[in-house]
């Protein structure tokens, strides 16, 4: 099974947001920094 993909932006609030919820829920995804 692959893993979901969080395409993230270092310095965007909503990115950084969306990080944390999943670092707290524990939900495992690959995220790719561009």
């Amino acid at each position: 099974m692959t893993l979901p993909i969080l395409y993230s932006f270092r310095r965007c609030p909503y990115a950084m947001r969306a990080r944390m919820v999943l670092l707290h829920s524990k939900i495992q995804c690959e995220i790719r920094e561009i």
